[in-house]
């Protein structure tokens, strides 16, 4: 490659990129001013911001976490159900939020359906990831995310806010919705090998051509052949929600039960778990540490202990630098003292000072 086309290739990059950035804060300015006409607008709606990122969220009469999870999975079948779209709940992986999935094809019904009752509000919706979500706009907001528009799972849903600003609900709480695909369609794209290696061994290839297909994993199957998709329902806070019946199966992970107390139990035999409590325990235990070689010194008494095998020309001048140290008792002292102010020749005791080391070390 020449000098001219590297040049060339550099400068079409930075263009590229400036480009888009200016673009974003474009997009950042309109949706700024969008917003705060939200806030000017309705006394309820407020902007805070949580673990380093703004959020926009509605102050809460009263909260529950399941409650919140509840109504966030109302707002959303509200819409499915105005627009006569079929969906399913979802056993995902969270067990305080509600995960519904709809099928692919019926996408852009959906989010044309939740614009239509939601515009102007602080419904949110975001993308989905560890630990919290990315993309988060509002429905206040006339422009998303290209990202977030196209993105296999979206959550849905309303931050609520304590009398003072503080976070009660926040997004982890909202309602996700998967795009379940068709698996014909899976098995005739590009990463039709990648998928199918994805729900094996749940299903092979013939299975999964007639079968939904979910963009992630959950507590069941990630794969519903057509054979198994029985309707059943799922009831929440009193309201009905449709479901396949082996999404509604008990696993072992369910508790249906109520808990009066938990016990926390360990393996005492295990090894590594000896390990590592005999090495706090012997962190814990350690009074002594190393001094001179063949000398440890006693934290409490602060006294020397010659441990050489040589022989201690000091320990021979000076008992009190053994180990064989005496210190005298309370009571020992008491009656000394007692006797040193009845008699001027009495011999007072001498403090406790930290003994020589001994010459051999």
């Amino acid at each position: 490659m020449s000098v001219r086309t590297r040049i060339g290739s550099s400068l079409k990059s930075r263009t590229k990129s400036a480009m888009q950035a200016q673009k974003r804060r474009a997009w950042l300015l309109r949706v700024t001013r969008q917003r705060q006409g939200l806030l000017r607008s309705d006394a309820g709606v407020r902007q805070v911001s949580f673990d380093g990122e703004p959020l926009w969220g509605r102050v809460a009469d009263g909260f529950t976490a399941a409650g919140a999870a509840a109504d966030n999975l109302a707002l959303v079948a509200d819409a499915l159900e105005r627009a006569e779209i079929s969906y399913f709940v979802v056993p995902g992986v969270s067990r305080t939020a509600w995960t519904l999935g709809v099928r692919e094809s019926d996408r852009e019904a959906f989010l044309k359906a939740m614009r239509e009752l939601y515009a102007g509000t602080v419904v949110f919706a975001a993308r989905p990831r560890p630990g919290g979500v990315s993309d988060f706009s509002l429905y206040a907001d006339e422009v998303w995310p290209k990202s977030l528009s196209t993105a296999p799972v979206m959550r849905f849903g309303v931050v609520r806010l304590g009398p003072k600003g503080q976070v009660l609900g926040g997004p982890l709480l909202g309602c996700d919705v998967e795009f379940w695909q068709d698996g014909a369609e899976v098995l005739a794209g590009p990463d039709a090998e990648a998928e199918l290696a994805r729900v094996s061994p749940q299903a092979s290839a013939d299975v999964l051509a007639d079968s939904l297909v979910a963009p992630r994993r959950n507590r069941i199957s990630d794969v519903m052949p057509t054979s198994e998709q029985k309707s059943a329902k799922i009831t929440v806070q009193g309201r009905d929600y449709p479901t396949f019946a082996p999404f509604t199966v008990t696993t072992v992970e369910d508790v249906t039960f109520p808990i009066d107390v938990v016990y926390t139990w360990v393996d005492g035999e295990d090894p590594e778990l000896r390990a590592k409590r005999q090495k706090y325990k012997s962190d814990r235990s350690s009074t002594r540490t190393p001094s001179r070689r063949g000398c440890t010194t006693s934290r409490a008494s602060r006294t020397t202990t010659c441990t050489s095998t040589t022989t201690c020309s000091s320990a021979a001048a000076s008992p009190r630098s053994t180990s064989s140290t005496r210190t005298a008792s309370p009571a020992s002292r008491s009656r000394r003292s007692r006797s040193a102010s009845a008699s001027r020749t009495a011999v007072r005791p001498r403090p406790t000072r930290p003994a020589r080391t001994c010459a051999s070390c």
